[in-house]
């Protein structure tokens, strides 16, 4: 069977509870913790069509190896909104194959963001795992480097 990506179905909270929590344990986010409720309350806005919470998987024979969660909000300071991606992660031994998946989840990710009104895309690492080539993939798709990040443990 080959990759396919689609809209995440109740029946995937499962796999993407494991892949997110994989995600928050070998990323620079291990010293956050992990909350199953949070996480699924985030999956169930997803599901829903109208709502701000995008959430797409990956699959490979009813195994979820990807997954894109993002988000809709106004800026702090006008009425304008901004979609924002908050993950994307692919695990270790399918990230080889990825290339056209990451395209179509981001096209799917831009139209539902130009749809909801966003005037403005956000995507970035600040993981701290990102594979080989995801920095040069933002740049192809129109992605400008707009700042810098920076982190200090509390």
């Amino acid at each position: 069977m080959s990759y396919s990506v689609r809209i995440s179905s109740p029946e995937d909270f499962a796999q993407i509870n494991a892949l997110g929590r994989w995600f928050q344990e070998n990323s620079n986010f291990s010293k956050c913790g992990w909350s199953v409720e949070k996480v699924f309350n985030f999956f169930v806005s997803g599901l829903d069509p109208e709502s701000n919470t995008f959430v797409r998987v990956c699959e490979l024979d009813d195994e979820i190896v990807g997954l894109f969660f993002g988000v809709i909000t106004e800026y702090f300071f006008s009425r304008n909104s901004i979609a924002q991606e908050l993950v994307v992660v692919f695990k270790p031994d399918h990230r080889k194959k990825i290339s056209p998946l990451l395209i179509e989840m981001s096209n799917q990710f831009e139209s539902w963001a130009k749809d909801r009104g966003a005037v403005e895309i956000s995507m970035g690492i600040f993981s701290g795992i990102d594979g080989k080539g995801y920095h040069k993939f933002l740049e192809s798709r129109g992605y400008k480097q707009s700042g810098i990040a920076f982190k200090k443990e509390v």
